[in-house]
């Protein structure tokens, strides 16, 4: 009677591990995080600093190299990326990402949210 009992649990977690298992996304078909690359072939580099550039223009598909230098120890947070990245003199914040939507995405430094820059998609 144990055996059989013992059979059954093992026959009802193999059931359910196959079941969970195929529910869970394949590799191939997860869904893609903010700023990964789009379906959209990469055309160009865009290297550029901010503040100094000011405003940043890409377009859908593009590799964005982002670097944000700070006059003293501070935060820089890409809120389009959920990002918050660490910046201080000589040291400064990267932020590396494909552009695959159109927008403005703004950056923002400090606890205060001060706008160092931004970055401009278009098509």
């Amino acid at each position: 009677m144990n055996r059989r009992r013992y059979l059954t649990a093992l026959a009802v977690l193999a059931a359910t591990l196959l079941l969970l298992g195929s529910l869970a996304p394949r590799p191939d078909q997860a869904p893609k995080p903010a700023g990964a690359p789009s379906t959209v072939a990469s055309s160009e580099t865009i290297d550029a600093q901010l503040p100094r550039d000011g405003l940043v223009r890409a377009r859908v598909g593009d590799l964005v190299e982002l670097a944000v230098t700070s006059a003293r120890p501070e935060g820089v947070e890409f809120p389009a990326l959920g990002e918050l990245e660490a910046a201080a003199p000589g040291a400064p914040a990267r932020f590396s990402f494909y552009a695959d939507r159109t927008g403005r995405f703004p950056v923002l430094v400090g606890e205060e949210g001060k706008e160092a820059g931004a970055v401009e998609v278009r098509r």
